[in-house]
């Protein structure tokens, strides 16, 4: 979450918590009451929303040092079979073109060009072995084709979720505002002949602010030359 998120996170933490100790003088039925119980609602959508961000940030961080090395292992299988269709050409001419390894394309298009290789080199099997390449190249190349898949997927979903969740919280960070405001007033109308809840009210419900970074100080103006 967001600094701001965070501070108003422990905010609506601290209020629940004031709540708790002076439930005695805010009644369930009261409209202080249906106030409260929304800040407890509020409270455990901010913590599922923090909770699903952070998983939801691990799982593309975790999907994308997959895919990267996925990407690798894929990118060398076809290496492996376009030397051996460039060997292969010298006696089949065009060999060269079926198996041109692609440059700096996107995770879709890699994928279909693996495929198109798995798909070409089937029938070519035995005569790309015996240009090199190991007997279960093509179970190799089926094998990171999948794995690729998967990490691409791992981090399309860990993405998905992380911006979900985001959105949640922004989504609940104006109704969170909009409620201790509303709740303000009423506890200092309800407290006012008990300063001390009435401080601990205040300090509950305040949001704390980023300190602001000192201004650096100015250099000292040259003194003007003398006559």
């Amino acid at each position: 979450m967001k600094n701001s998120e965070t501070r108003l996170l422990d905010t609506l933490l601290r209020v629940r918590e004031f709540r708790a100790a002076n439930a005695a003088r805010i009644p369930a039925g009261s409209l202080a009451g249906e106030l409260f119980d929304r800040v407890d609602t509020l409270v455990s959508t901010f913590e599922g929303h923090a909770a699903a961000q952070a998983s939801g940030s691990r799982g593309a961080q975790e999907g994308s040092t997959s895919k990267a090395a996925a990407r690798e292992e894929l990118i060398r299988d076809l290496q492996a079979i376009s030397r051996a269709g460039r060997s292969l050409a010298v006696t089949a001419p065009g060999m060269e073109d079926r198996f041109r390894t692609p440059g700096s394309v996107s995770d879709q298009v890699l994928l279909g060009v693996a495929r198109g290789f798995a798909t070409d080199a089937l029938p070519l099997k035995a005569e790309l072995i015996n240009r090199g390449l190991p007997a279960n190249f093509l179970d190799d190349l089926n094998s990171d084709i999948a794995a690729f898949e998967q990490a691409t997927l791992r981090q399309a979903q860990g993405t998905e979720t992380r911006v979900a969740a985001t959105a949640g919280i922004e989504d609940q960070f104006d109704e969170a505002l909009s409620l201790l405001r509303e709740l303000g007033p009423i506890m200092v109308n309800t407290f006012a002949d008990d300063p001390t809840i009435l401080a601990a009210w205040t300090s509950a419900s305040h949001i704390e602010r980023p300190a602001r970074k000192a201004a650096p100080a100015k250099p000292p103006t040259p003194a003007a030359p003398s006559a």
